[in-house]
């Protein structure tokens, strides 16, 4: 077992190697343009009219004419207040350059370990082709299921027109991972299962490259993580039952019943459970250190809008609507 471990961490560790650790030279821009704020002036022109009655009162006329002038001080107050907070939100920076470039490569980062991650497995993978596929026949619309970044050429045009090669060369991958993983299991040698180690990683590598240029949304991949970690629980429930005690028939049948079901899912998997359990171990620290970036820069822009002196005008005209 100790062997094993220590094999099964020379495979799932080779996501280290899946790191980008050279910044982009062009990253999307996360800068927040300062816009002119156009003015919401009340429309105050009133359109003169012509009375054909002549008996109006006079001070029916004054009447109307104190309508009026609240209608116009009530709409000019609300609309000072939301002219004065749309002005200073455009003249107060979110972030020096510096800072928004440090937090935009330190996100994008993370996003992306996260993400090779959560596809260094074939299930996974297997997860992607057959979305991608349903994508290819139209069974399903391809929008909810890509992340576009138009800077990274990633629009939804260039994912549909390399769509089909993509998918050629990512069923070729899933194929051979089954003959892989069968040579894995009958390598008795350290060196022997070293070397189809080395293979397998090699090989999910590149699935991962090949799915990166179909840009999967990055919501999809969560749920999918979720399975993963549902087929580990599971595999360590049946690893359990077979290695618990008992003489009877029935024990020895229930052992013998769960030991072939951990060998067929570790089969459909094409993993060791010891694999599944440091690899998850991975995806769970990477999604924890993208929720913390994420978090870091939702409270840059959270202490910027703090920041600005018409916060409070804001609330009030945001409570009279």
């Amino acid at each position: 077992m100790k062997q094993a471990t220590k094999n099964s961490f020379s495979l799932v560790s080779m996501t280290k190697g899946l790191e980008d650790t050279q910044p982009h030279n062009r990253l999307p821009s996360a800068a927040f343009a300062d816009a002119e704020a156009e003015p919401f002036a009340a429309d105050a022109s009133h359109a003169d009219t012509t009375h054909a009655d002549a008996g109006h009162s006079d001070s029916a006329h004054a009447d109307a004419a104190n309508a009026d002038e609240e209608v116009a001080a009530h709409g000019s107050g609300v609309d000072d207040a939301l002219g004065l907070y749309l002005k200073q939100m455009g003249s107060i920076p979110l972030l020096s350059r510096d800072r928004e470039l440090a937090l935009a490569i330190h996100l994008e980062n993370a996003r992306r370990r996260y993400r090779r991650a959560v596809l260094f497995n074939w299930v996974v993978l297997r997860k992607v082709y057959e979305r991608f596929q349903e994508v290819k026949a139209g069974t399903v619309p391809v929008d909810p299921h890509i992340d576009v970044v138009n800077s990274l050429g990633l629009t939804r045009e260039q994912i549909l027109g390399r769509l089909p090669q993509a998918l050629r060369a990512l069923g070729k991958l899933l194929q051979n991972a089954g003959r892989d993983f069968t040579l894995f299991q009958r390598t008795r040698s350290v060196v022997g299962r070293a070397r189809v180690r080395r293979l397998i990683g090699r090989n999910l590598m590149k699935a991962i490259g090949v799915v990166e240029t179909l840009s999967p949304r990055t919501e999809e991949l969560d749920n999918w993580f979720l399975y993963f970690g549902g087929l580990v629980k599971e595999m360590e429930t049946l690893e359990l039952e077979a290695n618990r005690g008992g003489r009877s028939n029935a024990d020895r049948a229930r052992r013998m019943r769960s030991v072939k079901e951990l060998r067929d899912h570790s089969l459909n998997v094409q993993f060791t459970l010891e694999d599944m359990r440091e690899l998850l171990r991975v995806m769970r620290q990477r999604q924890r250190a993208f929720q913390q970036a994420r978090s870091d820069l939702l409270k840059q822009i959270c202490a910027w809008w703090l920041r600005l002196p018409s916060v409070t005008a804001a609330a009030a005209w945001l409570s009279r609507i």
